[in-house]
C-alpha cells in the first residue's frame, strides 16, 4: 500500500522546546484499503452488501437502526405494483351492449419518510393503519422478499386514557394524528396507497390529509408525550447516480479514535487512528487483521489537521467511485461513516460537546451536573437532535465577539465550531454512540475504590487470603493485589474481577471486616433489624453489577413482541445505579446515560 504524507501544524505547548512547528504525518487511504479487501478472495465473498435485515437475535450491524434507515448503507426506496389504471370500453353487438373492463396494473415507487395507509391482521379482525415508511428490510439475508420497516402512527383512539384531554379531542376532529416510537414490517400487499401527513417542524405543505405535533414514547415504564421537534429525524435521500448494469456495493465505515501514552514514564500524547469495515461478520470484525490503520496523530498535532486526507477521500467514497473485485468485474462502490468509537473525551470532541465535567458535558442528552443522579431525568425530551444542535451551531457562528460565541457555546455544552467530522453525511449524536467497555471499567474502578474503603485492616486481609485461593479460568492472567495494585489493572481484568467478586465477598468477609460508621449508615438506610444483615447488601450491589456487565456484553440481543433485551437492560442498569448510590454513596449514575 501506498503511504501518504502531509504535513500538519505542532502546538508547541504539547512538545519538547526543540520540536518544529510543522511536521509531515503519514495515513494511509481508505479508498486502498477498501481495493485491496475487493481483491482479495478470502474477504470479499463473506462480506455483506444489502437492506437492513429485521431479525429477533441482533449481533451484526445490518441488523442496526443506523444501516436499516440510512440509505448510503442499506434500501431506502421500493417499487411495488399496487398502482391500478381501470379502462371502461363498451359498444353495440346485435343490439347487445357489451362491457368490457382493462385493469392494468403499473409501479409505484415508496421511500423511507412517504407516509402510508395500509392493512394489518388483528386476530380476525382487518384494520387499516398510518405508518411513515423508514426504510426496506429482509428477514433474512438470503431472503429475495422485501419487506417495509414501518414507523406507527395512532388516532386520538388510540392514545392511552391518561394522555386524552379535551384539547387532544379537539385537535384530532382537525385531523390530527400522533406518532409512535412502535416498529413494524409489513408485506408489499400489504399496502394501500400513499397519505399526505404534514410533520409540525417542517415546512407546512400545500395540501395534507393529517398532520402530527407530538410523539408517543414510553419511559420509566410511563407511557408520555413529547414535541415533535425532539426526534432523530430520517437520514437525507441519496443522490448517488449509479451506472447500469453494474453491482453496487455499500460500505459501513467504523472510525475508530483513541489518544494513548507511548512513554512509561512521561506522557505525550500519541493519537491513534484506524477503521473497520461494518460489512464483515462479527466473527471477522473481532480479529485484530481486520483492524486497518489509517495513522497515528504527531504528538502536538490536532486532530483537525491530521484527519483532512480521510475526509477527502470519504466525500469522494460517499459520490460513489467504479473499481474492480477479486473476480475481475468492475463494481460501483460507495459508502459513508457508519459510527466514530471513541471513549468519553475523544468520543465528545468528534460530536462538537465539550468535555464530560462541562455542564452540559453529555454527547446524547442535555444533562447538567445537578441532574446527574436523578433516575428520573428524561433523556428523550431532553436529548440532543441533530437539527436542534445544528441551530445552536449556527448561533455561536453568528456571535459577533469571541467572549459571546464562548458564552452561548458554554450554555449549550457545545464547542465553539462543528467536528470536521460534519463535512460527512452522519448525525453526530446517534453515530458517535457511547463506549459501554469503559464506561463500566470506570464505573466497577470506583466500586472497588469505595467497597475496600468500607473495609478495614482485617477485612484486607481475608478478602486477599480467598482472593488467592479462588478458582480462575486457567486462560486468566494472574492478577496483582486489588487491594494494593488495582491502579494497574487493565479494564478487562477490572471486569474479570467483578465477575468473581460476590463469591470472594460471601466467602470472606462479615460485618466484622467493615468500618463500623458504614455498617450503622447501611443498617439504618435499609432499615435492618441486624448489622450482621449488612454484608448482603454490599454483596447483592456486586451482584447487580456482575449481571448488568454480563447483559451489556451479550454477543448477541432478542427484541420480539414478548422479550426484549434492551429493555431488560435498562430495568438492570437502573437497579444498579439505585444500589451505588444507596449503599456505597456513588455519584457515577450519569455514566448510565452513557450506555
Amino acid at each position: 500500500m501506498i503511504l501518504n504524507s502531509h504535513n500538519v501544524n505542532i502546538n508547541p505547548m504539547d512538545t519538547p522546546s526543540t520540536s518544529t512547528l510543522l511536521k509531515e504525518s503519514y495515513t494511509f487511504s481508505i479508498l486502498d484499503h477498501i481495493q485491496r479487501i475487493l481483491n482479495n478472495p478470502s474477504i470479499y465473498p463473506k462480506l455483506y452488501f444489502g437492506p437492513g435485515i429485521e431479525t429477533l437475535e441482533r449481533f451484526e450491524l445490518w441488523h442496526g437502526q443506523i444501516w436499516k434507515e440510512s440509505p448510503i448503507f442499506g434500501e431506502t426506496s421500493y417499487q411495488i405494483g399496487n398502482g391500478i389504471v381501470v379502462f371502461n370500453l363498451h359498444f353495440l353487438f346485435y343490439n347487445f351492449l357489451i362491457y368490457i373492463y382493462n385493469i392494468i396494473y403499473f409501479l409505484v415507487l415508496y421511500q423511507a419518510g412517504d407516509f402510508i395507509l395500509y392493512q394489518i391482521q388483528r386476530g380476525t379482525i382487518i384494520d387499516q393503519q398510518l405508518g411513515q415508511i423508514n426504510s426496506i428490510v429482509k428477514l433474512k439475508e438470503d431472503s429475495k422478499e422485501k419487506l417495509l420497516y414501518i414507523q406507527k402512527i395512532i388516532y386520538y383512539k388510540d392514545l392511552p386514557g391518561n394522555l386524552r384531554s379535551s384539547n387532544r379531542l379537539n385537535k384530532s376532529k382537525k385531523h390530527t394524528v400522533w406518532l409512535t416510537e412502535e416498529r413494524e414490517t409489513i408485506y408489499n400487499n400489504d399496502v394501500i396507497g400513499h397519505i399526505n401527513i404534514w410533520l409540525e417542524d417542517l415546512p407546512e405543505p400545500e395540501n395534507y390529509d393529517y398532520q402530527i405535533g407530538e410523539i408517543l414514547y414510553t419511559y420509566n415504564n410511563q407511557t408520555k408525550i413529547r414535541k415533535i421537534q425532539q426526534r432523530h429525524r430520517l437520514s437525507c435521500k441519496s443522490n448517488i447516480q449509479k451506472p447500469s448494469n453494474i453491482r453496487h456495493l455499500k460500505f459501513f465505515i467504523d472510525l475508530y479514535y483513541d489518544d494513548f501514552g507511548a512513554f512509561g514514564k512521561a506522557y505525550h500524547k500519541l493519537g491513534g487512528l484506524y477503521i473497520q469495515f461494518g460489512n464483515m461478520p462479527l466473527s471477522m470484525r473481532q480479529c485484530l487483521k481486520n483492524h486497518f490503520l489509517v495513522g497515528l496523530v504527531p504528538f502536538g498535532a490536532k486532530f483537525t489537521d491530521f484527519i483532512k486526507p480521510f475526509i477527502e477521500q470519504m466525500q469522494k467514497l460517499q459520490n460513489g467511485i467504479i473499481m474492480t473485485n477479486c473476480n475481475g468485474e468492475k463494481v460501483f462502490v460507495s459508502g459513508g461513516l457508519g459510527m466514530c468509537t471513541a471513549d468519553l473525551p475523544q468520543g465528545n470532541d468528534m460530536a462538537g460537546i465539550r468535555r464530560h465535567n462541562a455542564n452540559r458535558g453529555c454527547r446524547s442528552c442535555e444533562v447538567t451536573q445537578e441532574k446527574l443522579n436523578d433516575l428520573r431525568f428524561d433523556i428523550q425530551v431532553n436529548g440532543r437532535y441533530c437539527h436542534i444542535t445544528d441551530l445552536q451551531f449556527q448561533e455561536i457562528k453568528q456571535a459577533s465577539t469571541k467572549s459571546a460565541k464562548e458564552n452561548i457555546a458554554k450554555q449549550y455544552g457545545l464547542c465553539c465550531q462543528k467536528n470536521i467530522l460534519d463535512h460527512l453525511i452522519r448525525n453526530r449524536h446517534i453515530q458517535t454512540p457511547q463506549d459501554p467497555y469503559h464506561c463500566l471499567a470506570g464505573l466497577v474502578r470506583r466500586l472497588f475504590d469505595e467497597t475496600f474503603k468500607a473495609m478495614n485492616n482485617t477485612g484486607h486481609v481475608e478478602f486477599v487470603k480467598a482472593w488467592k485461593t479462588f478458582e480462575v479460568p486457567s486462560s486468566w492472567n494472574r492478577l496483582q493485589n486489588p487491594i494494593t495494585h488495582r491502579d494497574s489493572y487493565w479494564m478487562n481484568d477490572s471486569l474479570r474481577l467483578t465477575m468473581i467478586m460476590p463469591y470472594i465477598l460471601i466467602r470472606s468477609i462479615n460485618y466484622k471486616h467493615y468500618k463500623t460508621e458504614v455498617i450503622n449508615r447501611i443498617k439504618n438506610d435499609y432499615h435492618l433489624n441486624n448489622q450482621v444483615q449488612v454484608p448482603s447488601i454490599i454483596v447483592n450491589c456486586w451482584v447487580k453489577m456482575a449481571k448488568a456487565c454480563k447483559h451489556v456484553f451479550k454477543s448477541s440481543y432478542i427484541v420480539d413482541n414478548t422479550y426484549n433485551d434492551y429493555t431488560i437492560l435498562k430495568k438492570m442498569l437502573k437497579q444498579v445505579a439505585e444500589a451505588l448510590l444507596k449503599v456505597l454513596l456513588l455519584t457515577l449514575v450519569f455514566l448510565f446515560f452513557y450506555i
